[in-house]
């Protein structure tokens, strides 16, 4: 019954090796069934809201089986995972998943399961952040085609909303339609639903955003790549004055 909307990644939460960060979790309840979440520590990592709005209505349905047969083309996650190593982002252990994922002229399908080290731990979990992260590492192949942006990295900044019905902790399908892509500057949108293994969908990320890093390399050649990702604004605010201050505030490295 309880759905997460707005998410803002307004900083990314980088612990490096051998230093530790302690993060508040602080909510704060504006209405009955609705409260505001802030993620804190050294900076404001995230807002986000969580409303109580109903059941989940159980609409659309993917055959599974189908897709897998008639899939022009299918391959491991590992695959993503190393192109995405190459391009700055590791993925290791507890936060890695394993399985394949199957593309059709539609959209892209993911089946897929923990890695061994996070197997001990899955039932800690509603939804499980390699699972979750997977998913989303999954549709690589639509930003290599559909996008065009060569070897730059993507990271998310924004979901506009989550809910699921069912776990998502020892397996999961996923399903990325091509027709919910959407493209606005250095922005790119799409959803993600979760099936269970009749393909009948339990749960969605809608409108999940990310925004292209652009490198900055050192003066000489092969020099050290610093990559610069500035705070998000929430894509979907119409507010001019909202969107004007976090612009800035993440070309001057503040806080909006």
């Amino acid at each position: 019954a309880l759905e997460i909307r707005n998410l803002t990644i307004l900083n990314p939460l980088i612990v490096e090796e051998n230093t530790k960060i302690i993060a508040s979790i602080s909510d704060t309840e504006v209405a009955q069934g609705h409260w505001k979440i802030n993620i804190e520590g050294r900076k404001a990592y995230v807002h986000a809201e969580v409303v109580r709005s109903g059941s989940y209505p159980m609409s659309g349905t993917v055959d599974i089986v189908s897709f897998k047969k008639n899939a022009q083309e299918s391959f491991s996650i590992g695959e993503m995972y190393k192109r995405y190593a190459m391009r700055g982002l590791l993925h290791t252990g507890f936060m890695k998943a394993e399985g394949l994922i199957y593309k059709s002229d539609q959209g892209i399908l993911f089946e897929g399961s923990p890695a061994p080290e996070a197997v001990p731990t899955v039932d800690q979990f509603l939804f499980h952040p390699a699972l979750i992260d997977g998913s989303a590492i999954a549709v690589m192949p639509l930003f290599t085609e559909l996008v065009n942006e060569g070897e730059h990295l993507f990271l998310p900044v924004y979901v506009g909303s989550f809910r699921s019905l069912a776990l998502i902790n020892k397996c999961c399908f996923s399903y990325m339609p091509f027709s919910s892509i959407k493209r606005k500057g250095e922005v790119t949108s799409f959803d993600i639903y979760f099936l269970d293994e009749y393909g009948h969908k339990t749960g969605e990320i809608v409108n999940l955003s990310s925004k292209l890093v652009r490198e900055e390399r050192g003066a000489g050649e092969g020099g050290p790549v610093h990559v610069k990702t500035p705070i998000a604004a929430t894509v979907e605010d119409s507010s001019a004055v909202f969107f004007t201050r976090n612009l800035w505030a993440s070309y001057l490295n503040m806080n909006p």
